[in-house]
This record gives C-alpha cells, sequence and structure tokens, in this order.
C-alpha cells in the first residue's frame, strides 16, 4: 500500500478545525486565497513521498507492519542510517529551496525522541510508553501532519507561568486530563492534523504546567489565531511558483480541552521534562540545520543569476561578496556532515546527532543569516526594489519599454523579474522579514545558545595544556 499522498492530506483538512485569519473564521482551509498555495507545498511534498521514484531514499520498511513508511519516522541505530536520513533531508528541502521551514519532517524529527526517551516517561506512569507506541505506529500507517506547540504567551515575562495563560491542567479525570490556556507562535497549526504539546523545562513548582501529548487540531475547544496573511494585495498573476509558503504562526488556545489518557506521554513532572528535553528534542535541529544548507544554497544561487543577469559578475568586488556566500555554504555544510560524525547513542540504542555541533551550528546561522540577506542587497541594486510583476507583460504596449529598460545582456527582462521577484519575496517583503525572524528566534534565541555553550562546552583538555605549556603546577 503506498504511502500519503497530497490528494490524502487535501482530504484531511476538510474536519471541523476552527481557524481565524485577518479576523475572519475560515470555512475552507485548502481553498482560502491567502492558504491554497501552503497547502499546495504541502500537497508537493506528501506527493514526492508517495512517488515511486523516491522509494529507495524517502522510505523505509515499517518494522510494525512491513509495509512501507516515511524514512522519517525510522529511529536511526546507526551513523549510516542517520546519514541516509540526512540526504532524504536534502532532497525533500531542495524542492522548496529551504523556504518551507517546518515541513511535517520536524515534528516526525520529534516522534524519534520521544521514542528514545519513553522509559523514562514510564517512570511516572506505565501507559506512558504505550501511548508514544501506540502514536508512532499511527504515524507510520497515516503520515499524520503534526505541528509542535511548546511555547508560552509572552504577557509579562516579570510574572509565573499562570499569570502568563499559560497551558495548564485543570481537572484529572478517568478517561483523560483537561486543560486550559495557550501555545503561541505554532508554525503551520492551520495546515496540521495534530498538535504535539510539549513542556520547555520548568522549575519544580511547575507540575500543573507539565503536559506532553498529542491532540487533533479539530478537538473540541480548540481555537487557531493566526498572524496576518503575508500574502498582502497579491493576485494570482503576482505570485511566484518559487515562494508562496506564508507559513501561518498561530496562537492555539485551549478552552477546557479534554486530553484523552491514551494521548498523554508525560504528566506533572518537571524532573522529568527538564531531563529528557534535550533528547526529545534532539533530531529536529539536525533537520532544521540541513535546511539551512539548502537555503544558503539557494541564495547563493539567486545571487549569483542576479549579478549574472545585471552585468556584474565580472567586478572583483563582487567575486569577494560571493566567495563569502560560498563560505556561508560551506561551513554549514561542514556543521551538518560533523554532526554525523560525532554522533552519539543513547540509552534505548538510537544515534542521534551531536547537540553541541547543532548548537555551535545555530550560533554560527544566527550571527552570518542576516549578512548573506545584506550580500544580497547590495550585489542586487535598484534592480530588487523595482522589478517589474507578471500583469505588466500581458500589456503588449509595455513590452518594448520592459525589454529595453528591465532585459539583461543574456535574459528577457519577463525571466528575469521572475528572478528579482524571488529575491524581492526572500530578502525584502513581509515573507523575507517572517523569514529572517524565524531564523533568529526559531528553537533558541542567540543569548541561549551562548549560554548553553558556556555551560557545556567542556574546555579542561585546553586548560590543562596551557597550564603545561604554561608550567603552571596543578
Amino acid at each position: 500500500m503506498r504511502i500519503r499522498s497530497g490528494a490524502d492530506y487535501v482530504a484531511s483538512l476538510r474536519d471541523h478545525r476552527t481557524v481565524w485569519l485577518d479576523g475572519e473564521k475560515v470555512e475552507d482551509i485548502a481553498g482560502h486565497p491567502s492558504l491554497k498555495a501552503t497547502v499546495g507545498a504541502f500537497a508537493r511534498y506528501y506527493d514526492l513521498m508517495n512517488d515511486p521514484k523516491n522509494d529507495d531514499l524517502l522510505q523505509f520498511e515499517s518494522p510494525l507492519t512491513g509495509e512501507k513508511a516515511s524514512i522519517f519516522l525510522q529511529p536511526p541505530r546507526s551513523q549510516e542510517e542517520l546519514a541516509k536520513r540526512g540526504r532524504a533531508l536534502e532532497f525533500v528541502m531542495r524542492e522548496f529551496g529551504g523556504l518551507l521551514t517546518r515541513l511535517p519532517d520536524y515534528d516526525q524529527g520529534i516522534m524519534v525522541g520521544l521514542l528514545a526517551v519513553e522509559d523514562e516517561f514510564g517512570v511516572e506512569d506505565k501507559a506512558f510508553p504505550s501511548n508514544i507506541e501506540s502514536w508512532y505506529a499511527r504515524m507510520l500507517r497515516e503520515n499524520l501532519m503534526s505541528v509542535t506547540a511548546f511555547n508560552d504567551p509572552q504577557v509579562d515575562r516579570g510574572k509565573g507561568l499562570g499569570d502568563q495563560g499559560a497551558l495548564r491542567v485543570v481537572e484529572k479525570r478517568s478517561d483523560g486530563v483537561l486543560v486550559r490556556g495557550a501555545r503561541t507562535l505554532t508554525t503551520n497549526a492551520p495546515f496540521a492534523n495534530d498538535l504535539v504539546c510539549l513542556r520547555k523545562p520548568v522549575g519544580p513548582d511547575g507540575s500543573d504546567f507539565c503536559i506532553d501529548c498529542i491532540i487533533p487540531v479539530d478537538a473540541d475547544g480548540i481555537q487557531m489565531i493566526c498572524r496576518p496573511s503575508l500574502r498582502g494585495g497579491e493576485t494570482s498573476k503576482t505570485e511566484l511558483t518559487g515562494a508562496p509558503f506564508d507559513e501561518l504562526d498561530a496562537i492555539v488556545v485551549f478552552d477546557d480541552v479534554l486530553i484523552p489518557k491514551e494521548n498523554v506521554f508525560m504528566l506533572g513532572r518537571p524532573d522529568i521534562i527538564s531531563k529528557t528535553w534535550g533528547t526529545v528534542t534532539g533530531w529536529s535541529p539536525y533537520h532544521d540545520l540541513l535546511r539551512s544548507v539548502v537555503k544558503a544554497e539557494l541564495l547563493l544561487g539567486v545571487t549569483s543569476l542576479i549579478v549574472d543577469y545585471i552585468g556584474t559578475s565580472k567586478f572583483p568586488a563582487v567575486g569577494e561578496d560571493l566567495t563569502e556566500m560560498i563560505e556561508y555554504v560551506e561551513t554549514l555544510r561542514t556543521f551538518a556532515r560533523a554532526s554525523e560524525a560525532q554522533a552519539f547513542v543513547t540509552p534505548r540504542g538510537l544515534v542521534a546527532p551531536n547537540k553541541q555541533v547543532l548548537d555551535i551550528a545555530k550560533f554560527y546561522h544566527h550571527r552570518f543569516y542576516p549578512r548573506m540577506i545584506s550580500l544580497m542587497h547590495n550585489l542586487s541594486g535598484q534592480s530588487l526594489v523595482s522589478s517589474p510583476t507578471e500583469p505588466y507583460f500581458e500589456r503588449e504596449e509595455l513590452l518594448p519599454y520592459l525589454e529595453k529598460y528591465f532585459g539583461g545582456s543574456n535574459v528577457s527582462a519577463k525571466e528575469k523579474a521572475k528572478l528579482f521577484r524571488l529575491g524581492w519575496r526572500i530578502a525584502c517583503d513581509g515573507f523575507g522579514g517572517r523569514q529572517i525572524m524565524y531564523e533568529l528566534f526559531n528553537a533558541a534565541t542567540e543569548r541561549t545558545l551562548r549560554e548553553r555553550l558556556i555551560k557545556s562546552y567542556d574546555r579542561s583538555s585546553f586548560v590543562a595544556m596551557a597550564k603545561k605549556v604554561a608550567g603552571i603546577a596543578n
């Protein structure tokens, strides 16, 4: 049996979810003018996974059913399996140029992380590991799209979680637990089938807020309030097939939502949450790093075409800037290979990418992604701002002027405009601004990464060497 197709995915969106966008309730996710392009992008993802040509790269044999399942649900048990996961990720990311920041594979990395810690979760309740494995079995069968919800509201960070409106358990019942509150910045929630609610580490007094669980997006009491659409006033004529991916971020409100007991993975144990958080989230940053590699390749490719189309590629200063972008691409790629080469084995025998390497890679990416966007600005010049859109090329009386004043030495004005509109989307408009915010604040801020690095990095051997060379007695 083939795994889920794009048509299967689109059909799954026809449920009773409550989504608010631009002040209005969305009745049809797949058909909404501001959402249908992104729905189409996710459908393309599932068609890639379903295509028989990609079976060897994107699928593996399910240990439960013997049938094919998404490679991203395979718990890696060797460096070779981890590296194969990486090659599959790069293949899929290149379909979208790294511009889709949270494909379904991201949360499938979370699924692997939960499998790696199910024994620790079982200390609290023997049912929790069974619940994790049941959800895993369902994912193997159905290849659902889930998204992670773990950010708390920012009402007043000087106050406790309760005053922030953070998601909390308000009642424990025989059939499950009742939760109330909100999770914010839940990327792609309107396009998902399930929400994976995870509790970030919290102090010992935060037991009421400690719940890890899975819940369908159309469960009673869930409302998704989306940020404004970035589609703006563009028409279908001016949208580019290369970058129509407005991944909506939503505040997910839980108004006394019942989480069935079979959907609960962890409950009321801040100590276990703190102990296992790094492992649960151990594979997803690897997915994000490989996406960053592919996106860096896209930035370099777009900028290389820009300087070619405007005839500046032979200028020495342009070459210097392009070599800086090449350095960025290859440094990120080296981090990805290093995270694989320095992988470690979890207590349950799963092979995880090196967390410290991933943190340093993220730190590097934080520092230099804005620089890459600035280089694109500098090397594009006025054409990035003045690029005409598709409707202008439908006016016969304008074509001679467009070819004369916007065309390039080796490219038509229309093809040049396509490239510069893509560059505008990536580097200048609301879509590009949202992408910058994602790259800089996804998962951890630069300050958080610095604090984590100084606490975790073992400098003892370097200190010992310094003492030895200086002649300092121990």
